[in-house]
């Protein structure tokens, strides 16, 4: 069963590590997530590969927030899609629904997001050091910060002073 409810440890652990924490998630064969402390904090990261792997993470951590990086069937690469299962899509729908489960906040962004935070800022929020070796797993951070930066832009701006 995909859709499992969380236990009391679960709840008591995610009061542990924050009140507001938002999960990264790059979709894909390879599954990046990089969970983010609110304002900039990053905590932990990694890369999974499976629906049911992607489901237990949401579960584990309970995060405020999820961002994750919407699927766009563009035409220029269409026919490279042609006889594909979307992995990335059926993820997002795998997430969609267990956020819906957990009342967890949805949030889809595009792929571009990830391009806005830079080295420097992986750099100082810790993310460049629990990415090393896991590209999925940079680019969920990336995201997780962006959202991030969109909502308290303030601790951006000091972090980066």
């Amino acid at each position: 069963m995909l859709l499992t409810t969380h236990s009391p440890e679960h709840v008591q652990r995610r009061h542990q590590i924050s009140n507001f924490t938002v999960l990264g998630i790059d979709p894909g064969n390879t599954t990046g997530w990089g969970l983010v402390e609110v304002p900039h904090t990053v905590l932990f990261a990694g890369q999974i590969n499976s629906r049911q792997a992607l489901v237990d993470l949401i579960n584990r951590y309970l995060p405020t927030t999820v961002v994750i990086e919407a699927f766009r069937l563009y035409p220029w690469k269409a026919q490279a899609q042609s006889f594909s299962s979307m992995i990335p899509a059926e993820l997002i729908g795998v997430a969609k629904a267990t956020c819906d489960a957990l009342n967890i906040s949805l949030i889809e962004q595009p792929a571009s997001a990830r391009n806005i935070i830079t080295k420097r800022v992986l750099v100082a929020t810790g993310g460049w050091k629990v990415t090393t070796n896991l590209p999925h797993a940079r680019d969920a951070v990336r995201h997780a910060l962006y959202y991030c930066r969109k909502v308290y832009p303030e601790a951006f701006l000091e972090l980066l002073a």
